[in-house]
């Protein structure tokens, strides 16, 4: 709920993506669900290939989890 959350809010930003060989790689800058002053966009990004995801990563502290809101509003 939290990535549908953050696409229909605006929170999620301009998705770039890359193709290397068979797998794209997209990466999107994504605003803190409790934003304020002094906090920063997080970066995603994901490793795609054959429609499944690869590996993902987000710059917040859960990312190194590769399981977090913001990895999962690129996915939505």
């Amino acid at each position: 709920m939290y990535a549908k959350k953050y696409v229909e809010s605006g929170w999620l930003g301009d998705i770039y993506n890359c193709d290397i060989g068979s797998v794209q790689y997209v990466k999107a800058a994504v605003s803190p669900s409790q934003p304020g002053v002094g906090r920063v966009d997080y970066s995603a990004l994901q490793a795609i290939s054959d429609g499944s995801i690869l590996t993902a990563y987000c710059s917040c502290p859960s990312g190194a989890g590769r399981s977090c809101s913001h990895v999962a509003a690129i996915a939505y």
